[in-house]
């Protein structure tokens, strides 16, 4: 258990970034006290992101520039008190979210597919792409699959000798001030669990069409839409394929 609380840290993304020979001006820093994320905030100008060590689909994300210095205090405070640490991030000029999906067996990673998802202006993940690969490439437009075999390295190294199972790379396309051309961010964090991003797969290989997976909460489907709820899933939740723009 100590082993999976650790590389289920967001922590990992260092190790992975730094195997991947990221520059050190980039990576981001794990702070042990309001001052050391202070500093980091203002190593990065003050563009940048703080996060709960531990948490998922983008609850515990905060983007700096959104909060007046009380709040960004407290939220530090918070948070180092209850996980020990804060993560602190430069922010991107984000174009797209994305992950590669890998499976661990052995001690070894194998990277198994791509996966598009979006999430809000916080980071609050909305829904995932069903779609191929290929698909996910033209919506990308650029293809990530390069980092694939060095991803699926560090993976081996730094999470695989601790875990059987899928993981999930997350990774983004940004571009550069002027807009003008696209780069990958290949890794922002990893998720030590089955995604959304496999069901969308595992969807995707069942209906074979151009859908957007995402959480339902209300009674009302939009129309062509496929309720791939469980029978037994929570009152008013349900999972739903619909369909999206070029769906066949």
């Amino acid at each position: 258990m100590d082993d999976i609380r650790r590389i289920s840290h967001r922590s990992v993304s260092v190790s992975l970034l730094t195997r991947l020979g990221v520059s050190d001006d980039s990576l981001p820093v794990e702070a042990r006290s309001r001052e050391e994320a202070l500093q980091a905030i203002g190593r990065f100008g003050g563009n940048a992101f703080i996060k709960l060590p531990w948490s998922s689909s983008g609850r515990g994300v905060f983007d700096v520039r959104r909060l007046n210095r009380s709040t960004l205090l407290r939220y530090v405070d918070g948070f180092i008190r209850r996980q020990g640490s804060v993560m602190v991030e430069r922010s991107r000029n984000k174009v797209s979210d994305f992950a590669m999906l890998f499976r661990c067996a052995g001690g070894k990673a194998v990277f198994e597919a791509l996966s598009g998802f979006h999430t809000d202006a916080g980071g609050r993940y909305l829904g995932n792409m069903i779609a191929s690969d290929d698909a996910i490439v033209s919506h990308l437009g650029i293809d990530p699959r390069g980092w694939a075999d060095p991803l699926a390295g560090a993976v081996s190294s730094v999470i695989a000798p601790y875990y059987d199972g899928w993981v999930g790379v997350d990774m983004m396309t940004e571009c550069e001030t002027s807009g003008a051309r696209l780069g990958i961010v290949p890794c922002v964090e990893a998720n030590v669990r089955m995604t959304m991003g496999v069901v969308a797969k595992y969807v995707y290989n069942r209906l074979g069409r151009n859908m957007l997976l995402s959480v339902k909460t209300d009674s009302r489907l939009p129309a062509g839409s496929v309720d791939l709820s469980p029978v037994a899933s929570s009152p008013g939740m349900r999972f739903v394929a619909s369909p999206t723009a070029g769906s066949e």
